[in-house]
C-alpha cells in the first residue's frame, strides 16, 4: 500500500477489524500506528515494487524494520475486538459474545430453535429462560402511547424476536442496548403464526 492511500484512520481501522492479525497483534500496531506511517512515509519508496509497509520478506525482523523498534500494546480485551469487528464490518470474527458462557449454554434443551419449532414440547405461555445477544432495538408505542421496545435476539442456534411491553420496558430499558448480552426470562406466544417471547425479565448472565 503507497503512503499516500493510506493514513493513520485507515491503517487503524485495518488493525481494529482484524484485517493485520497474520502481520501482528493488533495492541502492537494501534501503540504503533504513527510511528509506522511515518517510517512507511520517509523511509519507503513510493513505488508498487519496492517496500511497501508490513512487506517483510526481504530479511526483516517484524520487531525491528532496519531500526526501527515497536512498542509494545496494551492488552485488548476480547470485549473490545468483538466490538471493533462488529462496528467495522458488521459481524464477529474473534468469536462471538455468548462464548464465555457456551458449554453450558449448547448444554441447555431450551433455546430459540427449540421454542421457534418443537411446539409440542413448548406451548404458547410456557415460561422459558435463555441466554442471548440482543441484535436489534426497536422502541415503539402501543395504542394508548405507552412506550415498548421489540427486539431482535440471537444464541447460537437462531434469532427470535421477542416483546417487552410498556411496564416491562420501563423496569429494564437500561438492559435494551444492541450487541450487550443478557438472560431473558418470559412466556412463549404465537403472534401472526410465528413465535416470539413476551418478556417479564432482563438480567445480566452471571459470570461463574
Amino acid at each position: 500500500v503507497k503512503h499516500k492511500n493510506l493514513n493513520k484512520k485507515s491503517l487503524e481501522a485495518l488493525a481494529m477489524c482484524g484485517a493485520m492479525d497474520s502481520l501482528m497483534d493488533r495492541s502492537i500496531i494501534l501503540s504503533n500506528s504513527e510511528e509506522l506511517l511515518a517510517y512507511h512515509r520517509d523511509f519507503v519508496k513510493d513505488t508498487q515494487d519496492q517496500g511497501l509497509l508490513f512487506d517483510f520478506n526481504n530479511d526483516r525482523d517484524t520487531d525491528n524494520f532496519s531500526g526501527f523498534n515497536l512498542k509494545p500494546g496494551k492488552e485488548i480485551k476480547i470485549e473490545d475486538k468483538l466490538a471493533w469487528e462488529r462496528e467495522l464490518l458488521g459481524l464477529y470474527v474473534s468469536g462471538f459474545p455468548l462464548d464465555p458462557w457456551k458449554d453450558k449454554i449448547l448444554k441447555r434443551s431450551v433455546n430459540i430453535e427449540s421454542i421457534q419449532h418443537e411446539t409440542k414440547k413448548i406451548s404458547d405461555g410456557d415460561d422459558v429462560s435463555i441466554p442471548v445477544l440482543i441484535e436489534k432495538v426497536k422502541v415503539t408505542k402501543t395504542k394508548k402511547g405507552d412506550r415498548m421496545a421489540l427486539l431482535t435476539v440471537r444464541d447460537y442456534t437462531g434469532m427470535i424476536e421477542i416483546a417487552l411491553f410498556p411496564e416491562t420496558y420501563e423496569k429494564y430499558k437500561h438492559k435494551c442496548i444492541v450487541d450487550s448480552v443478557a438472560l431473558l426470562r418470559g412466556k412463549v406466544s404465537t403472534r401472526n403464526g410465528e413465535r416470539t417471547i413476551v418478556v417479564d425479565e432482563l438480567k445480566d448472565i452471571a459470570r461463574e
